[in-house]
């Protein structure tokens, strides 16, 4: 018989510094990696990034991570002031690949973690002028289901053929939240099989 080896993140924000890090049932226990966003130094993060790009040097993808989690890292500033800042680089940003993902991964940490208003309309202009957002942001504010759905069918048509029923069927029954996850990532996608995580 195999095994897997299951292993949990867990991730809190800036303002938690110490939070419980195992659960002992018994026979079971829980113990979790945590990761403490609070031990690192948004601003500090900020003025790395901030040096990068405006010197146009290359991006890797632990730059694009540690901006989108700007805002919720320790900082001086609140989340919503942050968060702008953190929209204000992206725009600096000449590789538009680079851009466009950092822009992306931003929005989806925002819309989950940030409540400053004006901070997340700022966001969800930048968001909508990238190739995905561009597609869908007016449509999932709208909260219209089948036009998400038909835009995500014609990317994947166009990128790999045509798309089985049983995906076309499942999507339907699918929450607005999990079509948008699928909008974000469809341009990625290999094969149709891409699809089963979100249909779970």
């Amino acid at each position: 018989m195999k095994f897997i080896l299951i292993y949990t993140i867990i991730v809190y924000t800036g303002e938690i510094s110490i939070a419980k890090e195992m659960l002992d049932s018994g026979n079971i226990i829980y113990k979790p990696k945590i990761v403490y966003l609070s031990k690192y130094s948004g601003d500090n993060k900020y003025d790395t990034l901030s040096n990068k790009i405006y010197s146009n040097a290359p991006l890797t993808e632990l730059d694009a991570i540690n901006l989108c989690l700007l805002p919720l890292m320790k900082s001086e500033y609140l989340r919503g002031i942050m968060t702008e800042k953190a929209i204000e680089l992206t725009q600096h940003i000449k590789d538009t690949v680079m851009k466009n993902k950092c822009i992306e991964l931003l929005y989806l940490f925002v819309q989950k973690f940030v409540c400053d208003e004006k901070a997340r309309n700022k966001l969800q202009e930048a968001y909508s002028m990238t190739d995905i957002g561009e597609m869908i942001v007016n449509d999932t504010t709208k909260k219209n289901k089948e036009v998400i759905i038909s835009k995500i069918l014609t990317v994947l048509e166009t990128n790999i053929g045509e798309v089985p029923n049983e995906y076309k069927n499942a999507m339907i029954n699918l929450p607005l939240y999990s079509l948008t996850d699928i909008s974000m990532d469809v341009k990625g996608f290999k094969s149709f099989s891409d699809l089963d995580k979100y249909l779970i």
